[in-house]
């Protein structure tokens, strides 16, 4: 391509002014406000409406002007479709191109890629078609109907898992509002509201209280600006009375610990610590005294009291009613004790927050979040050896998730996120039921609509050990579980259908580990046709990276360094590789969270809330065997299986079954390796969550 003429230029440097002119006229005065790379996006958006529409740049800023000041006329300048941008990179592009239609000269081509909103229709053929695919081969075959319909079991969450994949792969159509639009530094500041940076926690001892004012006076020191307060969430640790000893000592400590960091700070402008803390209360599910509804609780309880609400927090440390009194608190950052936002983070959040395209709408009759995003969720990013500019990851931040491109569903993680008061109180206090949400982050940040922020990062510290992965992914897979009322609608309908879709998805998926371990062994038993195929249709997380890898290999003549190697498709094949070790034990993990939950949701109505802290000592390798022990008995029995009934498939069995017997020794020595400073890191166990739930 030959570069441009000094003619050429001169035109596009004439239309750039032409169209700058334009869209700084916004009715809304949002453009002029925004950062460099916003306003770079309504100048691409016109660029690209001109290829796809063949209406000329100037045309399209004007008419999407035109309909900016319409909507400013009759809904007053607090509509989105005030803003120009609304029409151009936000929320209303679909609408403005349907309106775009009635000019001369419009000869509109389709978008690229596929609708977003075949997403979840398409998921689910794929993997009807694959249930039905085996359920054919299956009664055309002689086999035992108890295998014919354990296969057909195990078929359907495996089909889930590829249908996941296959879907994600898919060139969907790309969303014109991301990057979220964001203000320029020096329009959001200076800020005439406080920003609250938050740190939930249950504190058992003294010491405990120590630690976590040193965590808040660290986060000071990261974020020093003046619109910045720090407030410590607390509860007392769950108990078999109302009160306990060492509760006095506790609160002690909170008193004096906040009062030392407000002296040391020395803000003429007021205190900027304060301790929040809460009463126990009677838990029918857990029987036991403890915080309201834990995190998800103290959350609540913060947005109240920030709206007034005098019953919120039994006592509270550091001047908060001169804090209120002084200036409103509408955004809250919230942070555990090992996460740490990375340098900008903050900053990047806030403006993004402050944009007015994405500021929250809330529907006035039944508290939902329409437009806009009560949570934004930076990307997380997960270290080795704890949180920090010089951490190692262990593994990078990612893009936007799939749920939020093409279902328009963000996943609020939890770590890091930025919570807008008004709209998360009015679309959640009360709209779940007490006692029965175990992973509040996910479903809070469907219901307050989340955001993704993904160019910034919060850092998280991985497990130390596989053990506390798995305990870690178990309580996650309890959580997921017990949305199971919702994705059914049984306790009304605070969700969407593609949030239910993604939650019911997410739960099959993770089935997808126990039915691959059922499935194997009738593959190599009793099952009809060739074993060897229904072993890879039963390894997903083989089969999948595998393929991916040849695809990269075969178009390595034609990228010619455009683009990623094959290198990330090996990594995804050893991840793959390294399933398939624990696949026994991971099985056992998934089966058990499932029973659990079962039995707690639909018998006892107990223990709904179980939680433990973060606990994550290094584990001796005799531990490995206590909680991986049944792996070792599966090769076994596998083996023994296999050379009774069908020895002519041992060699498919035994290389199964050898990594099973071996799987405490391997997962035991990997750790050690993977976690002796300075040594080479190992991929996480595919399919394992990593959220911690809902705690704190």
């Amino acid at each position: 391509m030959r570069p441009p003429s000094p003619a050429e230029k001169s035109q596009q440097a004439a239309l750039h002014a032409s169209l700058e002119a334009i869209l700084r006229r916004d009715p809304g005065g949002s453009y002029p406000r925004s950062d460099p790379r916003t306003q770079w996006r309504h100048h691409a958006a016109l660029r690209l409406g001109e290829q796809r529409t063949g209406i000329d740049p100037l045309t399209l800023a004007r008419a999407a002007l035109a309909r900016a000041e319409r909507a400013l006329e009759k809904d007053g300048p607090e509509s989105p479709a005030a803003h120009i941008g609304h029409h151009l990179i936000g929320e209303g592009t679909e609408a403005f191109e349907r309106e775009l239609r009635a000019l001369p000269g419009y000869r509109g081509t389709r978008r690229p890629g596929i609708p977003r909103g075949l997403a979840a229709p398409l998921t689910v053929l794929i993997a009807c078609v694959l249930v039905m695919g085996c359920a054919a081969y299956l009664l055309g075959h002689p086999a035992a109907p108890w295998a014919r319909i354990a296969a057909l079991v195990c078929a359907v969450p495996l089909a889930a898992v590829y249908a996941s994949r296959t879907v994600r792969a898919l060139p969907w159509r790309p969303r014109m509002d991301l990057p979220l639009p964001r203000l320029r530094p020096e329009d959001a500041e200076p800020r005439s509201a406080a920003t609250l940076v938050v740190v939930p926690a249950i504190v058992s001892s003294p010491a405990r209280v120590r630690a976590l004012l040193d965590r808040l006076w660290a986060l000071h020191e990261a974020h020093g600006g003046a619109e910045f307060r720090f407030a410590l969430l607390s509860d007392f640790a769950d108990a078999a009375t109302e009160t306990a000893a060492g509760d006095d000592a506790v609160l002690a400590e909170l008193e004096a610990g906040i009062a030392a960091l407000n002296a040391r700070a020395g803000d003429a402008a007021g205190d900027r610590f304060f301790a929040l803390h809460r009463v126990r209360r009677w838990s029918a599910t857990q029987q036991a005294w403890m915080g309201w509804e834990r995190k998800r609780g103290k959350l609540l309880e913060l947005m109240r009291l920030l709206h007034g609400d005098p019953a919120a927090f039994a006592w509270r440390f550091g001047d908060v009613g001169g804090l209120l009194a002084r200036t409103p608190v509408p955004l809250v950052i919230t942070l555990d004790d090992t996460t740490r936002l990375r340098a900008g983070a903050a900053d990047a959040l806030i403006r993004t927050a402050l944009h007015p395209l994405n500021r929250p709408r809330v529907d006035e009759r039944t508290g939902r979040v329409l437009a806009g995003y009560g949570v934004l969720q930076p990307s997380v990013e997960f270290t080795f050896g704890g949180a920090g500019e010089d951490a190692e990851p262990a593994r990078r931040a990612a893009g936007p998730s799939f749920a939020f491109t093409a279902l328009g569903a963000g996943v609020h993680q939890g770590a890091g996120a930025l919570y807008h008061v008004d709209a998360f109180r009015r679309a959640l206090d009360g709209t779940f039921p007490d006692d029965l949400v175990l992973h509040h982050d996910l479903l809070d940040g469907f219901v307050a609509r989340t955001g993704e922020v993904y160019d910034a990062v919060v850092q998280q510290p991985w497990p130390a050990t596989y053990l506390a992965q798995a305990r870690r992914g178990h309580r996650w897979l309890r959580g997921l579980l017990q949305t199971a009322p919702f994705i059914a609608g049984l306790r009304g309908n605070p969700l969407t259908g593609a949030q239910r879709f993604f939650l019911g998805e997410a739960s099959l998926v993770e089935l997808g580990t126990p039915a691959s371990l059922v499935l194997l062994p009738l593959a190599w038993t009793v099952l009809p046709g060739p074993a060897w195929v229904w072993t890879v249709a039963a390894c997903p997380a083989l089969l999948l990276p595998f393929l991916s890898l040849i695809h990269r290999i075969l178009l390595l003549p034609l990228r010619r360094g455009r683009g990623a190697g094959p290198g990330a498709a090996l990594g995804r094949l050893a991840m793959g590789a390294f399933a398939q070790v624990v696949l026994v034990h991971q099985s056992l993990v998934a089966a058990d969270a499932l029973v659990r939950v079962a039995w707690r949701m639909g018998v006892s109505r107990r223990r709904l809330l179980e939680w433990a802290p973060r606990q994550e000592p290094a584990s001796p390798l005799s531990e490995y065997w206590r909680a991986l022990w049944l792996s070792p008995v599966a090769g076994v029995a596998a083996l023994g299986a296999v050379a009774w009934w069908r020895p002519q498939n041992l060699l498919l069995a035994v290389p199964f079954a050898l990594a099973w017997i071996a799987a405490p020794a391997i997962v035991g020595l990997g750790d050690r390796l993977v976690f002796r400073p300075g040594a080479d890191r190992s991929p996480r166990v595919e399919g394992a969550p990593d959220g911690s739930g809902g705690g704190g």
